[in-house]
């Protein structure tokens, strides 16, 4: 089960961070279901959030949840997790952006289990 954890200070109106840009599985090796988990330090509706994954649009445009504390991974008991199934070689991405000109850290968790 590949997994991958990042913390990101943002800059002010940042758009686009995909954490998964440089990660050897971006790539799905297998069949799988992925789950992902995303906070921030920022106050609610600062930060929204999309996911692809091959020709699907799996989260349109959405907050993503407050609360965090810079360093601390995002859990499933406080943080909705998206999970959804991906085949081998679909591309996963995530685009993380930055809406109130502050500079909030983004804490990420991404998971694939196979099928």
């Amino acid at each position: 089960m590949p997994a991958i954890q990042k913390t990101k200070a943002l800059t002010a109106n940042q758009r686009g961070y995909n954490p998964l840009a440089d990660w050897q599985y971006q790539y799905a090796p297998f069949n799988g279901l992925v789950r992902i988990g995303i906070n921030t330090t920022a106050a609610a509706g600062l930060c929204e959030a999309a996911i692809f994954t091959g020709s699907d649009n799996i989260l349109e445009r959405s907050p993503v949840s407050a609360g965090g504390t810079a360093g601390v991974m995002p859990a499933p008991l406080n943080v909705p997790y998206i999970e959804f199934m991906v085949k081998a070689g679909d591309r996963i991405t995530v685009a993380i952006d930055e809406l109130g000109g502050v500079t909030p850290t983004v804490n990420f968790h991404c998971a694939i289990d196979p099928v």
